[in-house]
């Protein structure tokens, strides 16, 4: 009779000693392998089954009779029935070993486990058997998984992150005059991350009277961590577009809560100012 292994949580050791290997739920058996002098080939699934949460797998070792119908094959291709003991003896001639499985469809009785073993819990493959073999094409979702190991190193180096432009080298280029949707996509940029710097450098954009000039800088300025940002914003806050009131009065409440409320409270009448304030109290 040979022996045999199933790879169960731990934490369901105890139970199954009591009562046996149950087929799961939606489960058409019992999955297992044989012990053999291979044990890598043995338990090769114990990393892939890790991935459904289990933190800690145990083998339950157990005796089934060498003429025990079972199914075997390997994943995702069609499966062979036959006997326990042909089916072992065409898994040790095999080169490749590893996507093989084995299934019974019963339980496994209690009387029929050996023993429970520890086992170490880096041993096999994950995703595939020929995971680490394959070439990764891209750094797209389906080549890299969120979550796997080392993905943020991969996707850089497939795709290497290209540096962020210093804010001297974005500022110099506003300067030099760039195009209307240039400068909005420069204006992002430096809004992107938190800036030092005295925003009153950027007052040149306001000088040219130009609409979406002035709106990119409404949304750029609350990363400013500098004193004069507040002035700008409420500035801003009198602008005769309403779009530009309406942001520079959010970035205000964004840059200095408490300041930014008596502010807004203090100015003449407006739909816009009234709308923040409101959205801001709700």
């Amino acid at each position: 009779m040979p022996l045999l292994v199933h790879l169960a949580d731990a934490n369901d050791a105890a139970r199954i000693l009591r009562g046996g290997i149950k087929i799961g739920k939606g489960s058409p058996g019992v999955y297992f392998m044989p012990l053999t002098p291979d044990f890598y080939a043995s338990h090769q699934w114990l990393r892939e089954l890790r991935r459904g949460g289990a933190r800690s797998f145990v083998g339950i070792q157990f005796r089934l009779p060498d003429d025990e119908e079972v199914w075997f094959g390997k994943y995702g291709t069609r499966h062979c029935k036959g006997a326990l003991g042909a089916a072992i003896g065409e898994f040790m001639q095999l080169g490749d070993k590893l996507g093989y499985e084995f299934l019974i469809e019963r339980r496994i009785e209690p009387g029929e486990i050996r023993k429970v073993v520890a086992l170490p819990q880096v041993v096999g493959w994950r995703y595939s058997p020929d995971s680490h073999q394959r070439e990764t094409l891209c750094a797209c979702p389906m080549c890299i998984s969120r979550g796997e190991i080392r993905s943020r190193i991969k996707r850089d180096r497939l795709e290497p992150p290209v540096p962020a432009p210093r804010y001297a080298e974005l500022l110099d280029r506003l300067r030099a005059g760039e195009t209307e949707s240039v400068a909005g996509e420069l204006l992002a940029l430096i809004g992107s991350r938190p800036q030092r710097h005295d925003p009153r450098v950027l007052q040149f954009l306001l000088d040219q009277n130009n609409r979406n000039l002035a709106l990119g800088l409404a949304l750029a300025l609350p990363a400013f961590r500098h004193p004069n940002t507040f002035g700008m914003l409420a500035g801003l806050c009198t602008h005769p577009d309403p779009a530009i009131r309406e942001y520079s009065a959010e970035g205000l409440l964004e840059v200095d809560e408490a300041k930014g409320l008596t502010f807004l409270q203090a100015l003449p009448p407006d739909a816009v100012i009234t709308q923040v304030l409101k959205g801001h109290k709700d």
